[in-house]
């Protein structure tokens, strides 16, 4: 069985506690395990530092706006109704600023850099690569200020890096032209888009109001004279129109003449029973004897004789000479008035012929006014529903035509004017927005002496550790814990010395265990 050493609490104790005595008597003995790889980090920072260039950035601020035109009288020209209108806008140049047509045309117009790239030479007809164009898309960035986000500021900046300054100032004007421009034509094509849809609908609208003004024509066309009528029914169905007064009127005038008409029968059936019987005529009311008036005067004289003659019956006696005249008065007022009974009853047949024409007539006009009224009665719900439909295509052909002259409005304005405003010139600043030179072989210094130290710890053992105190076996095995008799033997470290990384464990290990 392999001898087991327990070391001394002490001894270990002490030989932990001095970490600086044992790292500064490696770096003594071990240079360079240290010193390689801080020179050589250096070195590589200072290579770096040498071949690389600064980078500069070039800054411009712009300014967005809305259309000068506003469908809002609460809206004042050039302001934006809602912030995500704006932010919308802001998003929408972000994304134009890095599409692939600004970069080329902007790349284009700056040209190659005169100084040969990491490409080479680039010949002008092959300007700009792909890489080019791929780098320079990295470089920028399109951001709002400080301190605030997209849509709630009008005013935002576009940065854009490059080793050259002038080229950085240059590229952002590019950059700022090209992106006005492509607005522009971005804002045209949605406006002529814009156009073309609206144009299909006032064409479709525009044909549908045609069609409905057609079935207008036809209807006002065959009601004919009646058409004023039929508007009356169609903007005031219970209102009193000049057919509605004129039926009305027919009834007043057919019922008069239905009554003479019984009137006239009446008078003819008292005529021809008063031929037979004159009395009977004297009990006739006045009011049927209006229309014969000289009946009427022999009547009123029958009665005047009748009253005489009795009067002088009452006085003398039949055959004296008064009496005689009055009954021979009498007789004359009663012959007279038989004569007139039949020239009345030829006459009241007369008035009866002309009452029943009348009625006729009355009845036939009236008769044509209620078929008028049915006519356009059936033609009334055509014909509003046809109104209804002219309005409601007019109402859209007049929102439509509202619609293509805004977006007309907006083409003229966008190949007139830009939404966007540059804040003075681009702003390249004094100093790089790189590390500087100092800073990166600072930087590869401080990180050799870093990897070196490391390096030195993981592979250097430390200090040898005290000679430990000889003991028998058995003895050393019954000081363990219960949980380390029977692996003591890997628990316990080497006779020799210890590297940091075998220390560190067994110091662990006492931890745990003690």
């Amino acid at each position: 069985m392999t001898d087991f050493h327990i070391h001394d609490s002490n001894a270990d104790a002490q030989h932990v506690s001095g970490p600086l005595s044992d790292l500064f008597r490696m770096l003594r003995e071990y240079p360079l395990r240290w010193t390689v790889p801080a020179v050589v980090c250096t070195l590589l920072a200072v290579f770096v530092a040498m071949r690389r260039t600064d980078t500069w950035q070039a800054s411009q601020a712009m300014m967005v706006r809305n259309q000068g035109s506003t469908n809002s009288p609460h809206q004042r020209p050039g302001e934006f109704d809602r912030s995500e209108e704006m932010k919308t806008v802001q998003e929408t140049i972000l994304e134009l600023s890095r599409s692939r047509t600004v970069l080329t045309n902007a790349l284009k117009q700056v040209g190659p850099p005169t100084a040969d790239d990491a490409e080479g030479v680039v010949a002008a007809d092959a300007w700009p690569s792909d890489k080019a164009i791929e780098g320079l898309r990295g470089s920028i960035a399109v951001a709002p200020p400080k301190g605030a986000e997209f849509g709630t500021t009008e005013v935002f900046y576009l940065q854009v890096k490059d080793t050259d300054p002038q080229r950085a100032r240059t590229l952002t004007t590019a950059l700022c032209d090209q992106i006005k421009l492509q607005f522009q034509r971005l804002r045209d094509e949605k406006a002529q888009s814009m156009i073309d849809e609206i144009g299909q609908t006032v064409a479709a609208a525009q044909s549908d109001l045609d069609k409905s003004a057609k079935r207008l024509h036809e209807i006002e066309a065959a009601v004919g004279s009646d058409l004023g009528e039929l508007r009356v029914l169609h903007k005031s169905p219970s209102g009193n129109s000049d057919l509605r007064r004129r039926v009305s009127s027919l009834d007043t005038e057919l019922r008069a003449a239905r009554a003479t008409k019984r009137g006239h029968e009446e008078l003819k059936h008292l005529l021809v029973q008063a031929r037979g019987d004159l009395q009977s005529l004297v009990a006739t009311p006045n009011s049927l004897l209006d229309s014969q008036p000289a009946l009427r005067r022999l009547k009123d004289g029958l009665i005047d004789a009748q009253i005489n003659t009795a009067n002088v019956r009452s006085e003398r006696t039949d055959e004296h000479p008064a009496v005689m005249a009055s009954v021979l008065a009498e007789q004359e007022i009663r012959r007279r008035l038989t004569a007139e009974l039949d020239i009345a009853v030829r006459g009241v047949d007369s008035d009866m012929r002309l009452a029943n024409a009348e009625i006729a007539v009355l009845e036939g006009q009236l008769a044509q006014t209620n078929s008028r009224l049915v006519r356009l009665a059936n033609v009334r719900a055509d014909y509003a529903k046809t109104i209804e439909e002219v309005g409601t295509h007019r109402k859209l052909l007049e929102v439509a035509q509202e619609n293509l002259a805004d977006a007309r409005s907006s083409q003229a304005a966008a190949r007139s004017a830009s939404l966007i405003t540059l804040l003075d010139t681009p702003d390249v600043g004094s100093k790089p927005v790189s590390l500087s030179k100092n800073i990166i072989m600072a930087g590869g210094f401080v990180g050799g002496v870093a990897a070196g130290l490391g390096l030195l710890l993981l592979t250097v053992p430390t200090a040898p550790a005290p000679t430990p105190v000889a003991m028998p076996e058995w003895q050393q095995v019954a000081m363990l814990p219960a949980a380390m008799r029977q692996d003591g033997a890997e628990l316990l470290g080497p006779r020799g010395g210890l590297s940091l990384r075998q220390a560190i464990n067994k110091i662990t290990l006492q931890a745990t265990y003690h």
